[in-house]
Order: C-alpha cells, then sequence, then structure tokens
C-alpha cells in the first residue's frame, strides 16, 4: 500500500489534509443527519438522547467511515485510492463493508437495548435492524469521500473529474 506523500512538486493535497477535510465533513454531517432523524425513527433505552449522545453517535460515524475507507485502501493496495475516478473494486469493497459495518453497530445497539425503533422505521426482514442506519453510512461515506477530495482540489486550484460516476474496469 502506498502510504508515502506526494513526490516534491506534485499539486495533490497531501494525505494529512484529506484525513482532516474527511473527518471533519463526516463529523458534521453526521451530526446533522443525526439530530434530523433521532425522534421520528428511534426510542431510547440507555442511550443518551441529548447533544453529547447525538455527538457521540456522529463520532462513532466517523470512525465506521474511516474503517471502510481503510477496507477499500487495503483491497486497492493503495492508501489515497479515492483520488481520481473509482473502479468497480473499490466500490465492491466499499458497499458490502459499509452494510457489515452499519449492521453490527445497528444490532449490537438494539441487543444490548441501548435503542429500540418507532413504527416510522423500516426494518431489515430476519434481521431486525434498521433499514435508515444502513443506508446513512451506505450513502453518505462515498459522498463525504468524494466531496473531501473534491474540496481539496477546489482549494489547491485544481478541476478534476467527479468520482463517483460510473466504475472503470477492475483493479485499484
Amino acid at each position: 500500500m502506498n502510504v508515502a506523500g506526494p513526490e516534491p512538486g506534485d499539486a495533490r493535497p497531501h494525505g494529512a489534509a484529506f484525513a482532516v477535510s474527511l473527518t471533519i465533513l463526516t463529523l458534521v454531517v453526521h451530526l446533522a443527519w443525526e439530530f434530523a432523524q433521532c425522534n421520528a425513527l428511534f426510542v431510547h433505552g440507555t442511550y443518551d438522547p441529548s447533544w453529547r449522545g447525538m455527538l457521540a453517535a456522529a463520532l462513532g460515524d466517523v470512525v465506521m467511515t474511516w474503517l471502510v475507507y481503510g477496507v477499500v485502501a487495503a483491497v486497492s493496495r493503495r492508501w489515497r485510492w479515492s483520488l481520481g475516478r473509482w473502479r468497480t473494486t473499490q466500490w465492491a469493497a466499499m458497499v458490502p463493508t459499509t452494510l457489515v459495518v452499519a449492521g453490527l453497530v445497528e444490532w449490537r445497539g438494539i441487543s444490548r437495548g441501548r435503542w429500540s425503533y418507532t413504527d416510522s422505521m423500516p426494518v431489515v426482514p430476519g434481521l431486525g435492524i434498521g433499514v435508515v442506519p444502513l443506508l446513512q453510512l451506505l450513502a453518505l461515506t462515498p459522498l463525504l469521500v468524494a466531496l473531501s477530495e473534491a474540496l481539496l482540489h477546489r482549494c489547491s486550484g485544481r478541476r478534476r473529474r467527479w468520482p463517483l460516476g460510473p466504475p472503470r474496469g477492475r483493479g485499484g
């Protein structure tokens, strides 16, 4: 895996700037998401529904986003796999990893009585976990990774293609 920073003279933003960008953007967007959907879809058990609880949930979303990013990086054998057009193998790693990670977090929260769902929450038949939390991470992870890359390239003055187009070929 290529974990080195950019070569001298390379106009690509440094990996640290990407890490900060993705972390902050993910935290802000997931925090807004948590507040927007929490009362309508969740019943709080032992989970704290206050500002602190929503911040903890959003920080958990940041950790899950980085876990998914790391798995895709390992499969791609390239830490900055998100530069350029994304390949089929990256999507093939991202989608199931996201669903498994989000599903495990939901299952654990439900099974430990931290929360349950209102009647408005659609659940996955047979699993009893909410569909919305799965879709949250599934939709927001690639979007936030792409937005972070786009913001860095915009700030660097370089134009770039949107990475969320149709996948290209195989490989990393």
